[in-house]
């Protein structure tokens, strides 16, 4: 074998052998690499949790959540505190914050009227739930008052000042809030529900201070009269449609084939002011701006012909200030007879007692007189003037056979012959194949001042003060979730 084969095979056989052992090796330390590596760079066991640390952090947290809740009591009472009326905002529609605002820091005291303007602003802006939420609210406790023992309610009222009192509103107040809330059921097409909310309106229009008088609120007969005939109630739609015409002679019962009922709303509701030597009655006058009396519709878009021209079925300065056909002198009127006669008895009984020869005669009439007295300084007449400002002047309608889909409304409006330059604020259809609705606003209940119309500044801050009032209104703020 010569020298260079053994080279050969010696090479050979460390190729054969050296190398895998090589090559293990080499695995064997990068095995041990990695293994060096992941033990530098995994994560730390987690301490051990100490029960005892956490208890007492978990104290501490609570301690001072207590001393914040109790420093924003100190400050703010019951609330509102800083950041709930933002957080209550934050999801609600731009147009509609400014009057909801003032309805979460209106409080129990101002929330019939502050429901009723944002939900007929809601209304406007096509926001259906808020609408329909706040019309409900105002509803419930509207008749929490007045759905039975009305006298009794006035008894229990006299010795309490207006303004201090919950608002529930006038008559033809009480009865618009059932009144819009009757238009959105048309809308649904709920007519059982819509028949139940004007004919409520009507028993609400029927109550004064002195109990109940006739109805005279035509309109709400006739759109009661509608929804039966759009719920399948013939006769009692008849009926309805009779007593809107025996009030009302231009209302008269719908064509048998009309399908649609057009109402439009004109103009600016009445104003609340305060009358007599004292401010004790209210007495109502009609808004300045209260302008057009008329309304034209055409049809922008050629389908329908025929100019619209719906009659006014309802005044609400005549609903605010006419008695069963007898103009009202004030509200209030017998409350501030009442204080006078008291004031009379008092100054009669308590002279009397001069006259006693006997000081036991004397002594009891003094003090009969004195608490007469007290009775007469305790009934607070002074007319409260918190007012439904985004209410209309007229309630027009006309029934039509038509395509509401297809109608597009072009506006006219009118002071008798004059035009009015003016465009629709509001307009909404709604209802079914059968029976359709269409209604159109006038004036817009959105950009009315955001304040609560009427009230009295120092009213309210005393209230406002008082630990029951306070929680009536944290309650209030907590109920308006459903908004």
């Amino acid at each position: 074998m010569t020298k260079t084969t053994l080279r050969t095979g010696l090479c050979l056989l460390a190729l054969t052998v050296v190398a895998p052992l090589y090559a293990q090796s080499a695995t064997t330390a990068a095995a041990t690499t990695a293994t060096t590596t992941t033990a530098t760079t995994a994560p730390a066991a987690a301490a051990p949790v100490d029960p005892v640390a956490e208890r007492k952090a978990a104290e501490k947290a609570a301690k001072e959540a207590q001393r914040q809740q109790a420093e924003l009591r100190r400050k703010y009472g019951e609330g509102p505190y800083p950041g709930q009326v933002e957080a209550f905002l934050a999801n609600k529609p731009e147009k509609l914050r400014p009057l909801l605002s003032t309805l979460y820091l209106g409080g129990e005291r101002n929330a019939v009227l502050n429901l009723d303007r944002v939900g007929l602003a809601a209304m406007e802006a096509g926001e259906w739930t808020i609408a329909e939420h706040a019309f409900d609210m105002a509803l419930t406790r509207i008749e929490a008052v007045y759905k039975k023992n009305v006298q009794a309610e006035q008894a229990k009222s006299l010795f309490k000042n207006e303004a201090r009192k919950d608002f529930k509103g006038e008559p033809y107040e009480r009865a618009m809030s059932y009144y819009y809330r009757g238009l959105l059921y048309l809308r649904a097409a709920d007519f059982d529900n819509a028949r139940a909310s004007f004919l409520a309106a009507l028993f609400q229009d029927s109550i004064n201070m002195d109990g109940d008088r006739g109805q005279d609120f035509a309109s709400m007969n006739y759109l009661a009269g509608w929804a039966s005939r759009c719920a399948g109630d013939a006769g009692d739609a008849r009926e309805q449609f009779d007593r809107a015409t025996k009030t009302n002679a231009a209302l008269v019962a719908p064509a048998t084939d009309a399908n649609a009922l057009l109402v439009a709303e004109l103009g600016y509701g009445p104003v609340k002011t305060k009358g007599g030597a004292k401010g004790e009655l209210l007495e109502f006058k009609s808004h300045t701006l209260d302008v057009e009396n008329q309304l034209e519709l055409r049809d922008a878009s050629g389908t329908f012909q025929p100019v619209l021209k719906p009659v006014e079925a309802s005044s609400l300065v005549y609903q605010a200030t006419e008695r069963d056909g007898r103009k009202m002198d004030g509200v209030l009127k017998g409350k501030a007879q009442t204080k006078a006669a008291l004031e009379a008895s008092s100054q009669a009984m308590m002279q009397a007692a001069m006259m006693q020869n006997n000081s036991g005669g004397m002594l009891g009439g003094m003090l009969g007189g004195a608490m007469l007295g007290l009775f007469a300084g305790a009934a607070h007449v002074e007319a409260d003037t918190r007012q439904w400002d985004s209410l209309p002047s007229r309630i027009m309608i006309q029934t039509q056979k038509m395509d509401l889909a297809k109608f597009k409304p072009a506006a006219q409006f009118r002071k008798d012959a004059d035009a009015v330059n003016l465009t629709p604020a509001g307009y909404f259809t709604g209802g079914n194949d059968r029976c359709k609705i269409a209604w159109l606003r006038a004036r817009s209940a959105i950009d009315m001042p955001a304040a609560t119309p009427g009230d009295d500044a120092g009213v309210a801050k005393a209230s406002a003060s008082r630990k029951d009032v306070q929680l009536k209104d944290k309650a209030f703020r907590d109920s308006l979730a459903q908004l």
